[in-house]
């Protein structure tokens, strides 16, 4: 139709004349002013407001105007634009008054420490991270500014332990595991079997579905002299999160 220049709702650098702009298109122009990509920017309202992945989704789809004032706060300390333009729309973008603060503050927000958990922790890590406090006696490891962006906040990291890994894997080398990302096959995951507390890391090989009805997965290990474990309902277990880095320990 003529005078129509986006008859879909698309992500894009202007809002529609046709409508007036909300909190949520400003909080998508000041994403898209700053240079966050768009894959990035659900990840980065996530960690920045404390809200989930679909509540940022919802707000960068303009599905909600409800984003309370706290959450505005956040996002304007995070990227340095002023919280009445986020309110109401007076003014401008930028908080001129921060600007000069724009690179340290971006670099304290995408460089995360995330806690190192042992194997036993590995198997319940929700419960190992909601009573873990940053620098209270747990190890911790930093991310750099690309992964910090795509891990979600319930990301750990295991240090490997064993051989059953190699070559691949040795014995002390560290990976990243998000609990929020669902494996594919061939992807490196931590699984708990049946009742035991204890984790283990190995490569996932879906198997479709047993008798039951339940999930089937096998649980590789690289190092031939170790077997292969499958998981179903006869051999109950599943999978905690799936490794999103590897960070090789050096060796002399």
């Amino acid at each position: 139709m003529a005078g129509v220049e986006h008859p879909e709702p698309v992500l894009e650098d202007q809002v529609e004349e046709s409508r007036v702009e909300t909190k949520a298109d400003r909080i998508l122009k000041l994403l898209l002013a700053r240079g966050v990509p768009h894959r990035k920017m659900r990840p980065r309202l996530r960690d920045a407001c404390g809200v989930s992945y679909e509540a940022a989704r919802q707000w960068l789809l303009g599905n909600t105007n409800d984003i309370s004032t706290d959450h505005l706060e956040s996002i304007a300390r995070t990227w340095n634009a002023s919280l009445e333009w986020l309110i109401s729309g007076r003014g401008q973008m930028d908080d001129t008054e921060g600007m000069n603060f724009n690179n340290a503050r971006e670099i304290a927000h995408e460089v995360r420490r995330i806690p190192v958990l042992n194997y036993i922790q590995a198997g319940n890590p929700k419960e190992a991270i909601d009573d873990y406090v940053a620098g209270d006696g747990m190890d911790e490891i930093t991310v750099d500014a690309d992964l910090a962006q795509e891990i979600s906040m319930t990301a750990f990291a295991l240090v490997v332990q064993g051989n059953s890994m190699e070559p691949e894997f040795k014995e002390g080398d560290v990976v990243i595991i998000d609990p929020n990302v669902k494996p594919l096959p061939g992807d490196y995951v931590v699984a708990k079997l049946g009742a035991s507390g204890e984790a283990t890391f190995k490569k996932y090989r879906s198997r479709g579905v047993d008798t039951a009805g339940h999930d089937m997965f096998e649980l590789v290990p690289l190092n031939e002299d170790y077997h292969i474990i499958t998981v179903s309902s006869e051999n109950p277990g599943h999978i905690v999160g799936t490794m999103m880095e590897h960070r090789r320990k050096r060796r002399r």
